[in-house]
């Protein structure tokens, strides 16, 4: 899911306050702010035994599995899950005992938001009045309240639950890792790599390490599902709104991935949710604004953007997101989320898929469009989905919608066996991932499971492994004490130009660089940044030995390329490192040495500056083409 311009969870501050902020462009120079330094030891050994997959299935383009199961055996070895019994009696009882309404209830997921630890009255009218099946946490990253707050939170929409109807709640939210991870560094979370650093790592064991410790730090805090991992294919670059969240372009190594991120969230009984079925990728239109269309032939289609869901369906995936998207050869006539043919006949068909299905944000341009003359609530439950996600947290809106499955299922556009299957599925997949039994939280337990060192530990031996060098000329590397080292680039706070969204870390790119060097001088800016703020930087670059500049997804953003191209018409060496996508590379041929870090989290800068100074080698291998292309679509 994408919220886009959904409120940032429990914290009352509106998306809209951070792009203030971004509007201000932090001051240049930023400094005085205390930065943690855990995290800047050694690393750890690497875990290798050149393990695959079960069947011997190796990487693609010559990568190695290495990094495989400590144990030996082999990397099934790894999905360990601890379910619950599935009490189908009990199931048909509490189904039979449901009217039309509540069974329209418990198929919509509704947001939900609060005043500190308690829900707000939209949300606790739509649990306990309405019966929703379950809870979204927004998404937008940082700025939320710690996890003892949020498990608070979440005992109380479960206690709410409970105790109106007996049936507790699925409680999600969009942990990716990387920058779309809603728990990190900034609330008491562990940071950890994104997708596509973790496929430049190629190595499953990072991939599970990484879905491991998310699987652990959520289930503590309460969440029972996490719409992740992605696994679309982003083999275009144009491709803004996707960027740095998929594991590759290539669906082999989609494939390859996919199993452990799925198997590790399952080992903690968190609902991984595959998404967005049945790709998104291989478009440049967002579809919270549009609905994408995709011509690609039948064959193609199989072949690529389908085999990554294919591969985690097989692999034992119990929950799936669908796209707004449309695909012509499959379905001419409805989007993805809202086609009888992509959901029924393929998916449920041809995969053999038995799992829940789950709609992306219902009132998404794309679901809209994508359901035709229809209406796409109903239109989506009929097409064969099981869950009907809205974003909202409006009571109003989740009663406007329970009134349309219900309008929907009265004129015969729904039939209500079709709605008895979907809460069939749901309450199964509740008692089987111990929704029923274990629904609270431990909150005297967090401290045992979230922000823990050794997870930080793992996540920084997966980033290190995830540095590609995508150019290194002369002897400007490995960094000196003896150099004047200035940074240019990113603060704290920026705007994601491939997106649109607002973000936040826990530091700069220029603040993980002085904890390795007293020699350095950050020049930090808001993104994007103010067409004078380049003439500021150029003093500094006089002074300078050497200068290390940090772009995010420059690729698609004109001011970032106008503010970064003084800097190589000054004579100094330069560094670059690309912390968004890596096709920030294409467009400054002139830099001496670029590093694709594909990562804003700690874990990722503290693997850059451990490269930029000599401390390990930048291992990782590119996830996408790099075959230079320049001409970006911008973002709409």
């Amino acid at each position: 899911m994408d919220s886009g311009t959904s409120r940032l969870v429990l914290s009352g501050i509106p998306a809209v306050a951070l792009l203030a902020l971004l509007a201000s462009n932090l001051a240049s120079a930023c400094g005085g702010r205390e930065v943690e330094t855990s995290g800047f030891d050694a690393a750890p050994g690497m875990l290798d035994s050149g393990a695959g997959l079960a069947d011997g299935g190796g990487l693609p383009d010559g990568g190695t599995a290495d990094a495989g199961p400590a144990d030996g055996g082999t990397i099934a070895d790894w999905k360990k899950p601890s379910f619950c019994p599935v009490d189908t009696g009990r199931v048909e009882i509490i189904l039979s005992a449901m009217p039309l309404e509540r069974k329209a209830a418990q198929v919509l997921m509704v947001g939900a938001e609060g005043n500190g630890r308690t829900p707000n009255d939209d949300a606790a009218r739509s649990v306990s009045e309405l019966g929703v099946g379950g809870v979204f946490l927004p998404p937008i990253t940082g700025v939320q309240m710690e996890p003892a707050d949020t498990a608070e939170f979440i005992t109380s929409l479960q206690g709410l639950a409970i105790g109106a109807h007996g049936v507790p709640l699925f409680v999600s939210l969009d942990q990716e890792g990387g920058h779309a991870a809603a728990l990190n560094s900034l609330n008491g979370g562990t940071d950890t790599p994104g997708s596509m650093a973790l496929g430049q790592a190629r190595a499953p064991r990072f991939t599970f390490d990484c879905f491991d410790i998310m699987g652990e730090e959520l289930r503590a805090i309460g969440f029972n599902m996490d719409f992740a991992p992605v696994l679309d294919i982003t083999p275009d670059h144009k491709n803004g709104a996707m960027n740095t969240r998929a594991f590759s372009g290539d669906p082999v190594l989609v494939s390859f991935l996919a199993p452990t991120a799925v198997w590790a969230l399952q080992n903690h009984n968190v609902l991984g949710t595959i998404k967005h079925f049945p790709g998104i990728g291989l478009t440049g239109v967002d579809s919270h604004k549009d609905l994408p269309a995709n011509d690609m032939p039948l064959a193609e289609f199989h072949a690529t953007t389908l085999a990554p869901f294919r591969e985690a369906v097989e692999a034992g995936a119990e929950a799936i997101m669908t796209g707004h998207i449309l695909y012509s050869a499959v379905d001419p006539d409805f989007g993805a989320s809202m086609s009888k043919a992509l959901l029924r006949d393929i998916l449920r068909g041809e995969l053999g898929y038995e799992g829940l299905i789950v709609t992306d944000s219902i009132t998404m341009a794309g679901a809209k469009l994508g359901a035709g003359d229809e209406e796409p609530t109903a239109r989506a439950l009929a097409a064969g989905n099981d869950i009907v996600l809205l974003v909202s947290s409006a009571h109003d809106d989740a009663r406007a919608r329970v009134d349309l499955i219900v309008a929907a299922v009265s004129e015969g556009r729904l039939a209500e066996a079709d709605l008895d299957a979907a809460v069939r599925r749901i309450l199964s997949l509740k008692m089987k991932y111990c929704v029923f039994d274990q629904p609270l939280p431990d909150t005297a337990s967090l401290g045992a499971h979230v922000g823990l060192d050794e997870n930080f530990r793992r996540a920084r031996a997966a980033a290190e492994r995830s540095i590609v060098t995508y150019k290194s000329d002369g002897d400007v590397l490995p960094l000196r004490d003896d150099r004047k080292i200035l940074f240019v680039g990113p603060g704290t706070v920026y705007q994601d130009a491939g997106s649109g969204w607002a973000n936040m870390v826990d530091r700069s790119m220029g603040e993980v660089l002085e904890r390795f060097s007293q020699t350095v001088t950050r020049f930090e800016v808001g993104l994007p940044p103010a067409p004078d703020k380049a003439q500021e930087y150029l003093p500094l670059v006089e002074a300078a030995d050497v200068v290390v500049a940090a772009t995010i997804n420059a690729h698609y953003s004109v001011e970032q390329r106008d503010f970064f191209a003084p800097l190589f018409a000054a004579g100094k060496p330069v560094i670059l490192l690309t912390l968004g996508v890596p096709y920030d590379a294409w467009h400054f041929p002139g830099a001496d040495v670029i590093l694709n870090v594909t990562g804003q989290r700690s874990v990722s800068m503290i693997a850059a500056a451990k490269v930029l100074f000599g401390n390990i080698d930048a291992t990782g291998e590119p996830a996408v083409d790099m075959t230079p292309d320049l001409e970006p679509e911008p973002r709409e």
